[in-house]
C-alpha cells in the first residue's frame, strides 16, 4: 500500500523538475513511510511513496524498471500475484524479488492494457511505456484505491490523493459549481468530477491512457459488473458456493509479510470476514480484533463485538469514541483534498489508529450491503415501489398530505420521514432513490443557494441526470439490481472506499476487503432478486450462506451502522465549531449560501424542530475544505506539506472546537 505521483509533459524537449515530483510524494509521506522513490528522464518524471507490506527488501522500491525499459509505480496489492507470476516463469520471465509489484509489470510487458483483466486485488498504478510514447494507468474494479489527475496545457500530473497533486504548481485550483451542487446531495463529489474544475478522479473499472506528443487522453471502462442471466440453481448449493468464495476471498488476502488483523464491530459482515478468518488459520491461529465504541448507547456496539470476538477466539482491543475526537476533522479533510461528508469517517480514523499501534494490515467487513441488498433504503424503495400500481390520482393526495403531516413543525420524527417516502412515491424511480439516498434534496438545495451561484449551474451539473445515467450503465432489469449498479459504482468507490483509504492511510494502515473481491460482487449481481431482498427481509442468500459460522444474534440483530451521534453533538459539545463553520462570516462570503439559509438550518436543529445532523455536518466540511485549498492557495505547497495536515489547521485557520 503506497502514494503515487507523476508528471509528464506531450513536448519531448520539456524537463520535468525532479523536485516537483518530490514534492508531490512528500505530501503523502503517511501512504508511505518506509522509502520514496524518484524517476525523471526529461518529459516524464514518476514517484512512489513506500508502505511495505510484501517483499519488505528495497528490490522492490519503486518506480519500478522492467527489462524493455517501462516504469511502474504502484499503489495496492494484486492477491493472486502468486499464480500470475507461475504462469509468467513457465512462460520464461525470471523474477528478482517476492513481490506483487514486479509480477504486475511483468503481466504488463507481456499482455499489454489487458493486463488488468488477470489482476484480483486492490490497485491504481501508472505505466510509463517509452517505447509507445504513453503512459497507462488503471484503477481496481470497485475503485478501492484512488486516483486523481489533470491533463492541460501540454501537461498531465496524477496522484494517489488530490492534496498531493496540488502540490505541483501548474495544476490549476479552481472551483467547479457543479461538483458541490452534486457533494450537497450525495456528501461526495461523484467520479469522473472533482471540486476542482479540470481535475478529475479515474472511475473505478476503468483504464486511461495519455500519449506523448499530442497529450491525448483516452479513459476506457474494462469491468462492469453483470446482472444477468440470473443464477439459475437450488438455494442451498448457491449459498454453499457464496461461502467457499468469501473464505477463499480471505484466504488471498492473509499473505502478508506484515503483523495483520482485522476489524470487528460485532455486525454480520465483519463477523463473517472474522469467522472466515478463523476457519482458513484453525484453532491456533492468532487474530488481533479492533473495535470503536460511543457512550450513546444507540451508537455503541462494544458489547457485539466483544462477544464475536469471545465466539472467535480473537485477542480484542477497544476504542471509545468521544465528542472530542472531531479534532481529527480537519486532518481528514486535508488528506480527503476535496470536499467528503461522512461523519463515520471520525470512528474509521480512530479505529484506523488503533489498529495501526499493533499491526500493519487488517481486513474489514465493507462490501457486503452492496453486492447483496443491505441496505434499509433498498426495502423502502421496494415499499414506495408499490404505489405504482395504485391509481395516480390517490397516490398523489397522499402525498400532498404526507408533505402536510411531515412538515408540521412538532410532528414526530417518524412521521416526518414516512411523510418524505410517500412524498417520493409519486417520482421515477431513479429520483425517489435519490431523494432516500442523499442529504440534501434538490429543492432544498435550490433554496440555499445565492442567485449567482444557482445561474453558475449548468443543466448538465443536475445531480439527478447524473444518477439517472448511472442507473442506465447496466444490464440491470430490476429496480433493486439497478440501485444496487448504481451504489457500486458511485457510493461505494466514491464515498465508503474514499473514507476508508484515506482514514487507514493516514495512519499507513492497508485495509482488505474480502467481500469486495470482484468474484463474489460479480456471483451476487446474478442472484435473483428474491434472493437479496423478499418483502422486508434484506440480504436473504448472504444470511443463509454465513448463519451458520455466526452466533445467531449477530445474524439476526438490528443493523446499525457505523455512524456518529453527529446531530446531538452539534448540539453541545461541538456547537461553537458548527457556529464558527456555517454562521461564521467566511462560509456565506463565499457566495454559495444565503446567511438567511445557514441561519434557518442552524436554529431549526437546534431548537430540535428537525434533525439537520448531517446537512450541517456537510457544510461544516465544505467550510473547513474551502478554507485549506481555496483560501490556501496561494501557499500551495505549504497547505499540503506533512507537517501542517498533522498538526492541524494552524494560524489564522484554527477551528475553535
Amino acid at each position: 500500500m503506497c502514494g503515487i505521483a507523476g508528471k509528464l509533459y506531450a513536448d519531448r524537449e520539456r524537463s520535468v523538475d525532479p523536485r516537483t515530483v518530490d514534492a508531490m510524494t512528500d505530501a503523502m509521506v503517511h501512504r508511505g513511510p518506509d522509502a520514496r522513490g524518484t524517476f525523471v528522464a526529461g518529459a516524464v518524471g514518476l514517484g512512489h511513496r513506500r508502505l511495505s507490506i510484501i517483499d519488505l527488501s528495497p528490490d522492490s522500491n519503486q518506480p519500478m524498471l522492467g527489462p524493455s525499459g517501462a516504469v511502474l509505480t504502484f499503489n495496492g496489492e494484486i492477491y493472486n500475484f502468486a499464480t500470475l507470476r507461475a504462469e509468467l516463469e513457465r512462460d520464461g520471465y525470471r523474477f528478482r524479488t517476492r513481490g506483487d509489484t514486479e509480477v504486475l509489470l511483468a503481466l504488463y510487458e507481456r499482455r499489454g492494457e489487458r493486463c488488468v483483466d488477470a489482476l484480483v486485488g486492490m490497485f491504481a498504478f501508472a505505466i510509463w511505456d517509452p517505447a509507445r510514447r504513453r503512459l497507462f494507468c488503471a484503477r481496481d474494479r470497485l475503485g478501492k484505491k484512488p486516483l486523481y489527475y489533470y491533463a492541460g496545457g501540454g501537461t498531465f500530473a496524477f496522484a494517489s490523493e488530490a492534496a498531493a497533486l496540488l502540490a505541483d504548481a501548474e495544476v490549476p485550483v479552481e472551483l467547479d459549481p457543479g461538483a458541490i451542487h452534486h457533494y450537497l446531495t450525495l456528501h461526495y463529489v461523484p467520479s469522473p468530477q472533482t471540486a476542482y474544475a479540470g481535475v478529475h478522479k479515474l472511475p473505478p473499472g476503468h483504464t486511461l491512457t495519455w500519449r506523448q506528443g499530442d497529450g491525448r487522453v483516452s479513459v476506457q471502462r474494462y469491468w462492469n459488473p453483470s446482472f444477468e442471466p440470473k443464477h439459475d440453481r437450488p438455494v442451498d448449493e448457491l449459498a454453499d458456493e457464496l461461502w467457499q468464495l468469501i473464505r477463499e476471498a480471505t484466504r488471498i488476502r492473509l499473505f502478508s509479510d506484515v503483523p495483520l488483523g482485522a476489524f470487528l464491530s460485532g455486525g454480520t459482515d465483519s463477523s463473517t470476514v472474522v469467522a472466515a478468518m478463523r476457519e482458513v488459520l484453525g484453532a491456533s491461529g492468532e487474530i488481533e480484533t479492533f473495535s470503536i465504541g460511543f457512550r450513546e448507547s444507540e451508537f455503541n456496539e462494544l458489547d457485539h463485538a466483544a462477544e464475536a470476538a469471545r465466539r472467535f477466539g480473537t485477542r480484542h482491543h477497544e476504542l471509545l469514541v468521544t465528542p472530542d475526537a472531531a479534532t481529527a476533522l480537519p486532518e481528514l479533510v486535508a488528506h480527503h483534498g476535496e470536499p467528503f461528508s461522512d461523519p463515520s469517517s471520525i470512528p474509521t480514523y480512530y479505529l484506523a489508529r488503533m489498529t495501526r499501534q499493533r499491526v500493519t494490515v487488517a481486513l474489514s467487513g465493507d462490501g457486503g450491503d452492496e453486492a447483496f441488498g443491505g441496505y434499509a433504503r433498498y426495502v423502502w424503495a421496494w415499499i414506495a415501489g408499490l404505489f405504482d400500481e395504485w391509481p395516480r390520482e390517490i397516490v398523489g393526495l397522499l402525498a400532498r398530505l404526507a408533505r402536510f403531516a411531515g412538515g408540521l413543525a412538532r410532528a414526530p420524527g417518524p412521521l416526518r420521514v414516512a411523510g418524505q417516502y410517500v412524498t417520493d412515491a409519486v417520482a421515477p424511480d431513479d429520483q425517489r432513490y435519490l431523494s432516500m439516498a442523499g442529504h440534501f434534496p434538490p429543492w432544498e438545495r435550490q433554496a440555499l443557494y445565492t442567485d449567482d451561484f444557482r445561474a453558475a449551474l449548468p443543466d448538465r451539473d443536475d445531480t439527478t441526470a447524473w444518477f439517472h445515467r448511472t442507473l442506465q450503465d447496466s444490464d440491470a432489469r430490476q429496480p433493486l439490481d439497478r440501485y444496487i449498479h448504481n451504489d457500486l459504482q458511485g457510493y461505494l468507490s466514491d464515498g465508503i472506499m474514499a473514507k476508508v483509504d484515506i482514514a487507514s492511510m493516514t495512519h499507513s494502515l492497508e485495509v482488505r476487503a474480502p467481500l469486495l473481491d470482484h468474484r463474489i460482487v460479480e456471483f451476487g449481481a446474478r442472484l435473483p432478486v428474491d434472493l437479496k431482498q423478499r418483502g422486508l427481509k434484506k440480504r436473504v442468500l448472504f444470511k443463509r450462506a454465513v448463519g451458520a459460522h455466526l452466533p445467531p444474534a449477530t445474524l439476526n440483530r438490528r443493523k446499525r451502522g457505523f455512524g456518529i451521534p453527529v446531530a446531538a453533538w452539534l448540539r453541545g459539545p461541538l456547537r461553537p465549531m458548527l457556529e464558527d463553520l456555517v454562521l461564521g462570516p467566511r462560509l456565506a462570503a463565499r457566495g454559495i449560501f444565503t446567511p438567511q439559509a445557514l441561519r434557518a438550518l442552524c436554529e431549526q436543529h437546534q431548537s430540535r424542530r428537525a434533525n439537520h445532523g448531517h446537512k450541517l455536518w456537510n457544510l461544516m466540511v465544505l467550510e473547513l475544505w474551502a478554507r485549506r485549498f481555496l483560501d490556501g492557495r496561494v501557499e500551495r505547497r505549504r497547505a499540503c506539506s506533512p507537517e501542517l495536515i498533522a498538526g492541524g489547521l494552524g494560524d489564522p485557520l484554527r477551528v475553535p472546537i
